[in-house]
């Protein structure tokens, strides 16, 4: 795989999560998915806990606004360096603080495997969150 096409992958990933579609996200995991959120404490996810854990996500966070810094790797395996950013308005487990609206910012890395389908069998996510306003 090249350069080229393991970063048109990883556009075609911030995009269904931009998209705020679960389904549309959740079709780029295997059902046979290791999800852990090191930033967040969510850890050993199979897919439904994903997708709930997502879903809960997709409700707290409005504008939930996810780019690509970089992305490296190659058929199996890639490292995605990510921005994140979304305004606080719905209490989750998740996310630290009361939802204000306030404006929250994470940068983060995630190491993803890739099954010969395509899909992410197993992901270790890594984030910092940065300022709020």
């Amino acid at each position: 795989m090249s350069p080229e096409e393991v970063s048109a992958r990883g556009e075609g990933f911030a995009a269904a999560h931009n998209s705020h579609d679960i389904d549309r996200i959740m079709s780029w995991y295997s059902d046979d998915l290791d999800l852990s959120e090191y930033g967040v404490g969510a850890l050993a996810m199979d897919k439904a806990q994903a997708r709930a854990f997502i879903g809960g996500m997709l409700e707290a966070c409005h504008c939930l606004q996810l780019t690509t810094i970089a992305h490296y790797g190659g058929a199996e395996w890639s490292v995605w360096e990510y921005s994140l950013q979304f305004k606080h308005i719905k209490a989750s487990p998740a996310l630290p603080g009361e939802p204000d609206g306030r404006v929250v910012r994470m940068r983060g890395a995630a190491l993803q495997w890739w099954n010969g389908n395509g899909q992410i069998y197993k992901e270790r996510a890594y984030a910092n969150w940065m300022e709020e306003k």
